[in-house]
């Protein structure tokens, strides 16, 4: 492998003691990691770094660039490292991704129960209070305040008679002078 590394101008990467950004692994499908037996390794700012049995392959790098809009540095790896990599990676990026569906769809059930939970609370809450609210009209307030206004009506009642039959007087004795 030095040779290629040599014979090409890029660094060579032993992919068995390398570890692999598995976030970049997602950039490229594995179908076309399989096809032009690339692996992706690395991205730094707009540069992903693609492990190749063959970096002089034009059509692997442009499809790379064309596909993830980054600017590709080629590294050379064997042959056997860039199959176990996809093996390894690709599977781990499959089992984490149905994990998180997974996870995703079991938050969208327990949102939903949650969700149907507050409806029912919020409903019920808004009972309780309308009852609370009709009992506070209709039973404690009405009949001791009606006592107690009957009785002030009354005695207004009264005082307004008493009140009458002193001012007429005041008023014909007033015209008589």
């Amino acid at each position: 492998m030095m040779f290629l590394s040599k014979q090409y101008g890029v660094p060579y990467v032993d992919l068995n003691r390398f570890d692999v950004d598995v976030n970049v692994v997602k950039l490229i499908p594995s179908d076309v990691a399989q096809k032009y037996q690339i692996m992706p390794i690395n991205r730094t700012g707009a540069t992903i770094t693609i492990a190749m049995v063959d970096p002089s392959n034009v059509f692997a790098i442009d499809d790379v660039k064309f596909m993830t809009g980054y600017n590709v540095e080629p590294v050379v790896a064997t042959e056997a490292g860039i199959k176990s990599s996809i093996a390894k990676y690709y599977s781990l990026t499959s089992a984490i991704e149905k994990v998180m569906t997974s996870l995703q769809e079991d938050d969208k059930s327990v949102g939903v129960i949650h969700e149907e939970e507050e409806k029912v609370d919020v409903a019920k809450l808004k009972a309780e209070v309308e009852l609370d609210q009709f009992r506070a009209s209709q039973a404690a307030l009405p009949q001791p305040v009606d006592q107690h206004f009957a009785a002030a009506i009354e005695e207004l009642k009264q005082i307004e008679e008493r009140t009458k039959k002193t001012k007429p007087n005041r008023k014909q004795k007033g015209s008589d002078e």
